[in-house]
């Protein structure tokens, strides 16, 4: 086969000579969150034929390169070719609306990128500022794939020496299937086969693959009968923007794409009287992504200056010196944006690892001296602010005075640095840190340095230091001004953005309304006019509507990764900017007509993905997925899909509609002076009563006042274990009434969530909720919450496993601590029965007790292997049976074996339809009797049962239990707890012995 012949079908690399060609792409791939291959019919024909500039936010130089002489330096890079910008899906518009900025005419938002005409030069810049974009893709041909060997054939016309040589190296990786292909792996071999055969043919000698930074990276797309072949400029996704320190403490740490993106979308960047914000605030900010993002546009930083690797960089027809050009153009961008007053960027998170890591890479990213990041409970984040208004003026000299000092001190920290030299090893010469950015080998001594200013820098003292270069810039009337417009509270328009934790990132659902009702005060206390918050929760989008008094402008859905996400964001009036986009793309916006889902989320068609072929753009994505919340009877009001649908639509509604009293003012507004003093009330007279007992894990409140229907327990974790010292709530909201508005109860949940936690002095997102709800049958739940968080607390001197997510019930009944020691106090010696077990804490306090055995029976194998990890925590001999069977059944076969107990204790259910019972259900009131008698003929002659149920109307049949020669005492007021005084009724509980 001659090596120049060139199939019919295929389209090489090249300038574009063929405008008006009937040619068509290929139908785009339909994919999730990269899409590097979505192309519909007829393209070509929304290509522009110029790219010149249209906005002077970039201010771009000529594409064409001049001589003195006139000549062009480089012509090719002023060709026009094509290039397809992948994104994650959703953000399409704000890729389009960045390359405007960056002066391309007209691109064209497709699902999942935006493709556009433009020189090689515009493409570079691209890599360099693209700041929601996946990747740039340089579109090599579009050629036949209805036979492996037509493809191979289109592959190998494609002059591949203009390309690479045959001493570097490349990969391939594809992406979709066909009838022909039905693995993507084989198409990319096919490519591979023709490349190295035409190298090997013209040099006699063929390149290599490489799947780690290859020197050229190229990807085919597959669609049925045609593919779609593309240099990958960025070599890498741009989200590597070469700052972030990987820490595995961060679970699913927020993408720096999605990050950019959800500030553009909120205005952050924009400077208009309309929509400037004074101040942006992150009150959950993990690795602090966000917060460097928004200073990275703050100081006109281009995201790619730090990347060391580009797809671009061995390309045969790549040009250093462009590249070079355009890199000393973002020096000097940042170096003149530095200059400027900066808005405060505040960063919070109650975890002390995650601020740590967010310093670290900020100070990579060199934005450190931007960001205020501190630690702080969501909840009281507005105490960490401080105050941020600094007047420059003479009463103020002494404090300028200061000022001077740290700015010397930060000149120091933060010396100048060269431009990297030239030279033949072009990864080590590509990558470029700004001028004011430490390099990696010195950040040991600037993290010394900065330490003198950073870390325990005020607030105040940051905005000295600015006002103090400004002057001593000879910017003195700015430098008095400036500080007056950095006044976030109370004083100027702030936006809030932030991730909250979901999925990977949270323990539990149950600890997320605590979490929303913070973020809602935040927007009320702080001044806060916008805000962008990832959530597919309606709890928080209720409580953020009533805060701000108004509903979400816009609704984003689109990918973390491979997580999918919904961004809501408040405070932006809507503008024909965004009709644009929504025209555009679909992708943004309410509607929901089957049309626009069908726009927005196409069936998805993923490529077979191996180390050597592109599987889709889920590749290089962050490991780990939200799953699926199941839902509790007892309603879990923070699980994302477990709210009912009569609950969302309630809280969903506009912050005005007239059913809900005061629904315009946010939930904090309600007056919840009287449950405060309450809580702090009962919180004193319960805790010193608990330190005289020693009593670590005690009920706090109980429904005390009919406006707040909760009940909170406090959880201590055990001393000599990992959870010394730790405190959790656990809140369980009785159902309200049908006569109780639904918003008036929503807003006096909040007000629980928000003022517990401060008053018990427990942290926010160690705060789980559940709400009671009774079912069908009388039981009180059933299903899962979530993953279990489980830990340790002390009672009587013993340690116990408890899980405050996953069940209603913690896995100690708190109101049976008394009884729990009465079966201490009477195992000595005897052996001992538990029925319907539960966690075995009874089981444990007998054992403890001294008893001869114990036999613990349940139906549930999870609670019996609790049962055991209690009694290894005790360090208790294992020996003790744990049997596994449905209780009734057990009693019955074992009522008349020899052996006799000597202790019996049993806490009956209300009621039970178990489908391990077959036909028979249990119902405490109806069948108590039969199943006493059947035990007192299990005991020894001067045995005892302890008889608990917590149906509240339990009335003992004294008459058959009487005939039956059961003698019954009812001992309910001595095994209630202090703690559960005011509700005497809590359990009943009988002690039994059997007449002889």
């Amino acid at each position: 086969m001659a090596i120049d012949k060139v199939a019919t079908d295929c389209k090489p690399s090249g300038a574009m000579n063929h405008p008006n060609s009937t040619e068509k792409y290929p139908s785009a791939t339909e994919n999730n969150s990269d899409g590097m291959d979505k192309e519909p019919d007829g393209m070509n024909k929304y290509l522009d034929d110029t790219d010149k500039p249209a906005s002077d936010t970039v201010n771009p130089a000529s594409d064409t390169e001049k001589h003195p002489s006139g000549t062009d330096r480089h012509p090719h890079f002023a060709e026009k070719r094509e290039f397809f910008v992948s994104c994650a899906k959703g953000l399409e518009a704000c890729v389009a609306d960045e390359l405007r900025a960056l002066g391309v005419r007209k691109p064209r938002p497709l699902v999942s990128g935006v493709s556009f005409q433009g020189s090689l030069k515009v493409a570079l810049r691209a890599c360099l500022w693209l700041r929601c974009a996946s990747r740039v893709l340089l579109v090599l041909g579009r050629l036949p794939a209805n036979s492996a060997e037509a493809l191979y054939n289109a592959a190998r016309s494609i002059p591949w020496e203009e390309h690479l040589s045959p001493t570097q190296t490349f990969a391939i990786a594809a992406q979709g299937k066909s009838t022909q292909f039905k693995d993507s792996r084989f198409a990319s071999l096919k490519v591979k086969d023709a490349l190295v055969d035409r190298l090997r043919d013209i040099h006699g000698s063929r390149p290599n693959v490489q799947t780690d930074q290859p020197d050229l990276q190229l990807r085919l797309a597959l669609r049925e009968g045609r593919a779609t072949l593309y240099l990958d400029l960025s070599g890498e996704p741009l989200h590597r923007r070469a700052y972030r320190v990987p820490d595995k403490h961060i679970a699913a740490p927020l993408r720096e794409t999605l990050a950019a993106a959800m500030l553009l979308s909120s205005g952050w960047p924009k400077q208009g009287p309309a929509e400037h914000y004074g101040f942006l605030l992150d009150p959950l900010c993990g690795s602090g992504t966000i917060g460097i993002e928004a200073a990275l546009i703050e100081a006109d930083r281009a995201p790619g200056l730090l990347r060391e690797y580009w797809g671009f960089s061995a390309w045969l027809q790549h040009q250093p010196d462009i590249w070079e050009d355009l890199l000393d153009e973002a020096d000097e961008r940042a170096e003149k944006a530095m200059a400027a007053t900066h808005r405060p960027i505040l960063l919070r998170d109650i975890d002390g690892k995650a601020t740590q890591v967010a310093t670290a890479s900020a100070r990579r990213a060199g934005v450190l001296e931007l960001l205020d990041i501190q630690v702080a409970d969501v909840t009281n984040v507005a105490d960490a602010t401080g105050a941020w208004s600094v007047v420059a003026d003479a009463a103020q000299s002494a404090q300028l005075g200061r000022g001077r000092q740290l700015a010397q001190a930060v000149q120091v920290a933060q010396p100048a640095q060269a431009a990297p030299s030239g030279g033949n090893n072009w990864k080590s010469s590509l990558g470029r840190q700004p001028a004011h950015a430490a390099p990696a080998e010195q950040e040991p001594q600037l993290a010394q340095a900065v330490q003198v200013t950073q870390p325990t820098q005020s607030v105040q003292e940051k905005q000295i230091v600015r006002t103090a270069q400004l002057a001593q810039s000879g910017q003195a009337d700015q430098a008095v001004q400036a500080p007056q417009a950095a006044r976030p509270v109370g004083g100027s328009r702030g936006l809030l953005i932030t991730n909250p934790p979901y999925g990977e990132r949270m323990d539990s659902r149950t600890q997320l309304p605590s979490l929303y009702a913070g973020l809602a005060e935040r927007v009320q206390d702080m001044g806060i006019s916008g805000a962008c918050i990832i959530s597919s929760d309606d709890l928080l989008e209720a409580f953020v509507d009533r805060a701000l008094g108004a509903a979400p402008v816009r609704r984003l859905e689109t990918f973390n990764g491979p997580l999918e996400v919904k961004i809501r964001i408040w405070g932006q009036s809507e503008s024909e900017e965004l009709s644009r986009q929504v025209a555009d793309t679909g992708s943004i916006g309410d509607a929901d007509s089957d049309a626009a889902k069908a726009m927005r989320y196409p069936d998805n068609v993923t490529g077979a993905g191996s180390s050597g072929s592109f599987s889709g753009p889920n590749v290089e994505d962050i490991p780990g997925a939200s799953g699926t919340a199941d839902t509790f009877e007892v309603l879990d009001l923070t699980g994302i899909h477990g709210t009912p649908s009569s609950v969302r639509q309630i809280l969903a509604r506009p912050p005005d509609t007239p059913d809900i009293p005061d629904a315009r003012h946010p939930t904090t507004h309600l007056d919840s002076t009287d449950f405060v003093n309450r809580l702090a009330k009962m919180a004193r007279h319960h805790g010193k009563w608990a330190r005289r007992s020693n009593v670590s894990c005690y009920r706090v409140y109980d429904a005390d006042l009919p406006d707040f229907n909760v009940v909170i327990d406090l959880y201590q974790g055990a001393d000599g274990t990992s959870d010394e010292g730790k405190r959790w709530l656990h809140i369980a909201e009785y159902q309200a009434p049908s006569d109780i508005d639904p918003g008036l109860a929503n807003q006096r949940l909040s007000a629980v969530l928000l003022q517990a936690p401060r008053v018990l002095e427990v942290p926010s997102n160690a705060v789980f909720l559940k709400r009671r709800m009774q079912s069908r049958g009388g039981s009180q739940y059933s299903g899962a919450a979530g993953k279990s968080v489980c830990q340790t607390i002390k009672e009587g001197g013993l340690l116990f496993e408890i899980d405050l997510s996953q069940r209603l019930d913690t896995g100690i009944f708190l109101d049976h601590r008394i009884t729990r020691q009465l079966l201490r106090d009477g195992a000595a010696g005897r052996d001992c029965l538990n029925l319907f077990a539960y966690t075995g804490t009874a089981s444990v306090y007998m054992a403890a007790g001294g008893a001869r055995s114990v036999t613990t029976v349940d139906l549930s194998q999870t609670y019996l292997s609790w049962a055991k990890r209690n009694f290894a925590l005790n360090r208790l001999d294992s020996r003790h049976p744990f049997i596994q069977a449905d209780v009734l059944s057990w009693v019955s076969e074992n009522r008349h074996a020899k052996q006799k107990y000597g202790l019996i204790f049993c806490d009956v259910p209300t009621f039970s339809n178990s489908t391990s019972m077959g036909r028979r259900t249990w119902d405490a009131q109806r069948d108590h009797a039969e199943l006493l008698i059947a035990l007192s003929r299990m005991l020894t002659p001067d045995g005892k049962i302890y008889f608990s149920t917590n149906l509240r109307k339990f009335k003992p049949d004294l008459e058959t239990l009487v005939k039956a020669g059961v003698q019954l005492t009812d001992i309910t007021p001595e095994t209630i707890p202090p703690d559960f005084q005011r509700r005497k009724d809590i359990h009943h509980c009988y002690s039994l012995t059997r007449k002889l």
